[in-house]
């Protein structure tokens, strides 16, 4: 009887054993230490490892995917999402090139930071980046050729941004109030600008020989631009191009310029000297009214020439007593 509950005992005991090597609770803490459910965390790790060959970039179901008829897809961003501050677009989607930001594709995500758009994007369409106030940094790839009307409208946090040389054109309203731009260097390729009103911390801009037309508003209440120099290239000043730029002194007309639109250096309060070549045939209305400061016009014709001039009702309005000083003599404006 004795040996029998003895050896009951041992088999019991055995089996006790054996379950709890099975199940050592020491190893399982080891192997997932958050107590988690294995596969959970093989498919997190899977979803946070960037893709071979690109860089990093926002998870693909946050954007909306169009395919167009070139066989390359256009991108926004999907409605009601939360973007990342430091926003990374995706070079591909499956297995096709990404190369067009759609219009309105970030339009009023206030809370992004910067954007890199990698190589192969070729357009930047209307309203891209409209008001996207945070946005201070944003990489624009060589290969984008068109830049959209109001693309960075109102990114008034934008510090500095490169245009590389294969862009062609700059839209409308492009970069409007986009007030911390201290600088910009329009590429070759541009032959027209209308896209840098109220930049007000802008001081320096570079303008290539390519530009034909310095276009409706262009600059616009640039408050804080001191100086500008205006290509040969330059047939027209469109109206209001240079209105309020209240810290420009001095300005020099190329004499390839024909026109002066209306409004062109209104409200430059700070110019005091400017330069009209002979082929100069028409001064808009208001063109030059509110120089307060103006005390001298050098003009490359002749007295006769001068007065030939098509001048507009008001051209000079408000400008204050000044002299055009003509190559055969001064004609004194009081």
């Amino acid at each position: 009887m004795k040996k029998t509950v003895f050896a009951a005992f041992i088999f019991v005991f055995a089996l006790v054993f054996a379950g709890c090597a099975a199940s050592n609770p020491g190893d399982e803490a080891q192997s997932n230490p958050a107590g988690q459910d294995t596969a959970s965390v093989t498919t997190a790790q899977a979803q946070t490892e960037p893709v071979t060959g690109e860089p990093e970039h926002a998870p693909y179901e946050l954007f909306k995917f169009s395919l167009l008829d070139d066989g390359t897809y256009e991108i926004k961003a999907r409605q009601n999402v939360v973007l990342p501050d430091n926003l990374v677009l995706p070079a591909s989607y499956e297995d096709k090139p990404v190369t067009v930001i759609c219009e309105d594709a970030f339009k009023d995500y206030r809370d992004i930071v910067s954007v890199v758009i990698p190589d192969g994007y070729t357009v930047i369409s209307n309203n891209a980046f409209f008001r996207c106030t945070d946005l201070s940094s944003v990489v624009i790839p060589a290969g984008v050729t068109s830049i959209g009307d109001n693309a960075f409208y109102g990114c008034s946090s934008l510090t500095s941004i490169t245009i590389p040389d294969s862009v062609t054109s700059i839209g409308y309203y492009a970069f409007y109030n986009c007030s911390s731009l201290t600088s910009i260097t329009i590429p070759d390729g541009v032959t027209s600008i209308s896209a840098f009103q109220y930049c007000s911390g802008l001081t320096r801009i570079t303008i290539p020989d390519s530009v034909t037309r310095i276009g409706y508003s262009a600059f616009e209440g640039c408050s804080s631009l001191t100086s500008i120099t205006i290509p040969d290239s330059v047939t027209s000043i469109d109206g209001s191009a240079f209105i309020g730029c209240s810290r420009l002194t001095s300005i020099t007309i190329p004499a390839s310029v024909t026109s002066i639109g209306k409004n062109a250096f209104a409200g430059c309060t700070g110019l005091t000297s400017i330069i009209i070549p002979d082929s100069v045939t028409s001064i808009g209305y208001m063109a030059f009214a509110g120089c307060t400061g103006l005390t001298n016009i050098d003009y490359t014709g002749t007295k006769t020439q001068w007065n030939k001039i098509s001048k507009d009702y008001g051209w000079n309005n408000n400008t204050g007593d000044y002299t055009v000083h003509c190559t055969d003599g001064d004609i004194p404006i009081n």
